[in-house]
């Protein structure tokens, strides 16, 4: 804690026993005299006990806040006071916590904190003082044998009342107040069943009084604004104590009481920029492991290119997977010829400037070698050729046989046959083929989908950052065709294919940069306040983490390689990234209802939730959204 080793008392009684004597001399006027207080808690389980006294202790937390203002000092000595306490208060009301909520904490961790928190108080203004160490008082509790429990927890009740006097003449009535409402529901329960539900109940049973939320506001901005690392606390106060019932995270509980006290005496920024990469460690191991992010699939194929944007990714030679090279040599060039002579009879008439513009695409997709093209694609283009051929023909029945000659409507239907036999000669044709042959898919799901698929590919059209133009547009087709056509199941199962192939760069891309932001040592503004040891354990943390290693195997052996190279090239990925998680963040809904209507889309959902979840946390002081 940057030198408050040195400022420790050993002695037991300190300056809480001091408060709690001043206390009850006060208070023998009769109004709640300290004895009144010991007495009531004498036939309550220890955990209840020393809960009570911690949530005492929680509700002047806010005040020590007061303990470095002065005109005496300067800013960045205030600052480095405010620091030195609030880490040892923290700490001890953690520690408090943890044993009030019925899991075990060390006595030995208790009193450590305990003491960190009354050499804090030595190092701030006296006349502060007692705030400091009234909101860390519950940690004695707990170092305390059975029935030293029970005083103590009465001098920290007595502690915290004194303190809120201090700030405020009508605030030690809300502190005590608050206590009798703890008192009156404990009284109600099974006292074995009390800790536990105590511990959900608000902090503040009628409401936050105005002085505690004004000193809260107040702490919290300036601890922010000194470091973003001190979201790791300001964000367990809230969770945990504000907001009780909001699904406790137990991890940064669980590893306080078991560190070792010279973890402790470090600068604030070190200590908890450690802290969140443990927390984070164990709060993914503690999940089950994410379903792995799936290799790419038939269809259009899509990876990351040099320049960090999607691109479509070049074929490869597919003949150990069972395209017939020699069919497709056969096959292509009266594909080829075919679609040459439907286009040029479309030249010149804007009658069917769809069913051309379609074609482009289709005869551009089936030029050059066979190993080089994309032959999912081609099945995908395919598919909108024909359904945009028989959109023409149910709207207006007589009008596309009589627009065209007689050769030209004989090289429409030779291409749907040669197309037909040409797709068959290559596995992703077969592939998807019998996945359209397979689904099963209401009209109005498929509905629902192609609206969803859409949305997520208007926003990539105008996302220029993260995609190449080809891969906008391949996707708007994509997208467009679903439940289209004659055979509607075939455009759906392009859509779907091209969908999943890029979700997985997608969702890959924003989930590493995800998991880096959640890292504090990497979280952009925080990064150059943290220490190069720090920064070398939060990496080591981040790189062995399931959702990180996932997503780097997803992206390709490049980012792989970069995100493992060390510290700096993890940065680049970071940077690099970035727009992805955006990007996801923007389009969050759609993608969930994505993954919900396709077959075998539920892994998506693991890493939209992990993104969105995540967003805030880019070392800026924002607090997660989710």
């Amino acid at each position: 804690m940057g030198g408050t080793t040195a400022l420790r008392s050993d002695h037991h009684s300190g300056i809480v026993s001091d408060i709690g004597t001043r206390e009850k001399r006060r208070d023998m006027s009769g109004t709640w005299p300290r004895q009144d207080v010991a007495d009531r808690l004498r036939e309550l389980p220890r955990p209840v006990v020393v809960l009570l006294a911690a949530r005492a202790a929680l509700r002047v937390l806010p005040l020590i806040g007061g303990v470095t203002r002065s005109d005496r000092t300067t800013r960045s000595g205030s600052d480095r006071r405010l620091s030195t306490v609030a880490i040892s208060v923290f700490r001890a009301n953690a520690v408090g916590w943890v044993a009030g909520t019925g899991r075990p904490a060390p006595r030995a961790a208790a009193r450590a904190a305990a003491d960190a928190a009354r050499a804090a108080a030595a190092v701030a203004l006296a006349a502060d003082a007692a705030r400091a160490v009234a909101a860390a008082a519950a940690a004695r509790a707990v170092a305390a044998d059975a029935v030293a429990a029970v005083a103590v927890a009465a001098d920290a009740v007595a502690a915290a009342a004194a303190a809120a006097r201090a700030a405020d003449a009508r605030a030690a009535d809300a502190v005590r107040q608050a206590f009798d409402d703890d008192m009156s529901f404990v009284n109600e329960l099974d006292h074995t069943l009390a800790a536990d539900r105590l511990a959900q109940r608000p902090l503040w049973p009628s409401g936050q009084p105005g002085w505690a939320t004004s000193a809260w506001d107040g702490l919290e901005a300036d601890l922010l604004r000194q470091d973003p690392s001190w979201q790791v606390w300001t964000t367990w106060y809230e969770d945990r104590i504000l907001a009780p019932g909001s699904s406790p995270d137990p991890a940064l509980e669980d590893i306080i009481q078991v560190l070792p006290d010279d973890f402790w005496d470090r600068p604030p920024a070190e200590v908890n920029a450690d802290l969140l990469s443990r927390a984070s460690a164990i709060r993914t191991a503690r999940l089950p492991p994410p379903e792995p992010i799936p290799g790419p699939g038939p269809g259009p194929h899509a990876e990351l290119g040099p320049d960090g944007r999607i691109r479509a990714a070049p074929a490869t030679d597919f003949d150990a997977d069972g395209n017939n090279i020699r069919r497709i040599r056969q096959l292509l060039p009266p594909v080829r010829q075919a679609a040459e002579d439907l286009a040029n009879a479309l030249v010149g008439t804007n009658a069917f400037a769809d069913l051309a513009r379609d074609l482009e695409a289709y005869r551009k997709a089936i030029a050059g070698e066979p190993e080089t093209i994309e032959w999912g694609l081609v099945w995908g283009l395919g598919v909108t050729v024909e359904a945009t051929a028989d959109a023409v023909a149910r709207d207006q029945p007589s009008r596309l046989r009589d627009a065209l000659e007689d050769n030209a409507h004989a090289a429409l239907e030779t291409l749907r046959t040669r197309h037909a036999a040409l797709i068959m000669a290559t596995a992703d044709g077969r592939e998807m083929q019998e996945e359209a042959d397979r689904l099963r898919m209401t009209r109005e799901t498929q509905a629902d989908l192609k609206r969803n698929a859409q949305a997520v590919t208007g926003e990539l059209d105008r996302a220029k950052d993260i995609r190449e133009p080809e891969v906008a547009a391949t996707a708007s087709q994509a997208a467009s065709s679903i439940g289209e056509g004659p055979h509607p199941e075939r455009g759906t199962v392009f859509g779907m294919a091209t969908i999943k192939n890029l979700s997985i760069v997608i969702l890959g891309a924003g989930t590493a940069t995800a998991a880096i932001a959640g890292v504090g040592a990497f979280s952009g503004a925080a990064a150059p306040t943290v220490t190069p040891a720090a920064t070398l354990a939060a990496y080591e943390v981040l790189k062995n983490t399931p959702m990180f290693k996932n997503a780097c195997a997803a992206l390709g052996a490049d980012i792989h390689d970069l995100a493992h190279s060390g510290i700096q090239g993890l940065t680049t990925v970071r940077d690099r990234l970035a727009p992805f998680r955006s990007f996801v963040i923007r389009t969050g809904v759609p993608l969930r209802e994505i993954a919900r209507l396709m077959p075998r889309g539920q892994w998506m959902l693991r890493y939209i939730d992990f993104i969105v979840r995540t967003n805030g946390q880019s070392g800026d002081g924002a607090k997660p959204s989710g």
